[in-house]
């Protein structure tokens, strides 16, 4: 059987380390990739004295790989969700044309020119962006709505197991034993 705690310090770590692990498998369920949901990371502010405050941040700097996972979340060109909604320009930054595979260029091939291997070669194009994931709700915002139902029942239960082995610190105090059981999360 595991020790009770009683530390307040104790207690809160576990409650952080919990809603962290619980949120990566959210947004592992909802990112489009394991490469878009490993540029989430997760803070905290405030205590459980104060009411304690979870928050996100996609993040590109520690996964350098995922410069698209804002997109993922919020939507890119014409379909962002803040901030311009149009199309934008990408060119080749080293070769003179662009080369890809393209369907919409295999239906048309007379308006098009095509590499020996297929891709159509353009010398710009004006990228229309990309819709956010999950029907438009991107993937940190369904991740965090889903679990934030399960975060009050295990911090009020964990706070409640912290009570009632330091009765005696709290006796007659049922003001901040309430305060602490409204946890703002």
């Amino acid at each position: 059987m595991a020790r009770p705690l009683t530390d307040r310090k104790q207690v809160e770590q576990q409650i952080k380390q919990k809603i962290k692990e619980q949120m990566k498998e959210a947004v592992q369920k909802y990112a489009p990739s394991s490469r878009v949901a490993k540029s989430v990371a997760i803070f905290f502010r405030g205590n459980l004295d104060r009411g304690l405050q979870v928050s996100f941040r996609i993040t590109r700097g520690e996964y350098s790989d995922t410069p698209d996972a804002l997109a993922h979340e919020f939507g890119s060109g014409e379909h962002a969700q803040t901030g311009l909604q149009q199309r934008y320009v990408i060119k080749p930054r080293i070769a003179r044309l662009l080369a890809f595979h393209w369907e919409v260029a295999n239906k048309n091939p007379e308006k098009f020119k095509f590499a020996k291997d297929g891709r159509v070669l353009l010398p710009m194009v004006r990228h229309p962006g990309i819709k956010a994931a999950n029907s438009e709700k991107g993937f940190v915002r369904p991740a965090f709505a889903e679990e934030r139902e399960n975060f009050q029942p295990y911090i009020t239960n964990l706070i409640r197991g912290m009570l009632i082995i330091s009765n005696e610190k709290y006796q007659g105090r049922s003001d901040i034993i309430q305060h602490i059981l409204d946890v703002n999360i």
